[in-house]
């Protein structure tokens, strides 16, 4: 029951942000699991080689509060989807054809997620 309130209250935050692409994505370890979120801001079409603003929202384990929010822009080349934050500072890559190998780096830190 608290995943599944723990899952509406996310998605209702997110869809009051945006209403473009979404992808959800769970840590793929067995303890201390993240769910990130990387949402389109706007409804545009995405296209190769064009930025598109996204915002990324990384969860702990049930809580109600991200651990961090940040803006930034999203590249598309094949199946290749690359977000960079905008102070740099974050990044996340997604394969569209593998999404069980999206990843996520802040700073030294490397963290693999499943977008299944």
């Amino acid at each position: 029951m608290k995943t599944a309130l723990l899952i509406v209250s996310l998605l209702l935050s997110v869809t009051a942000n945006a209403a473009g692409a979404k992808y959800i994505c769970k840590e793929k370890t067995d303890y201390q699991k993240q769910t990130l979120i990387l949402t389109q801001v706007s409804d545009r079409e995405i296209k190769e080689g064009v930025k598109e603003r996204f915002v990324l929202e990384v969860y702990q384990g049930y809580e109600k509060e991200p651990r961090l929010v940040t803006k930034g822009y999203v590249t598309t080349e094949d199946v290749m989807f690359s977000f960079k934050s905008d102070d740099k500072k974050v990044s996340a890559m997604i394969y569209l054809d593998e999404l069980d190998q999206t990843s996520l780096s802040q700073g030294r830190k490397n963290t693999n997620f499943d977008c299944n």
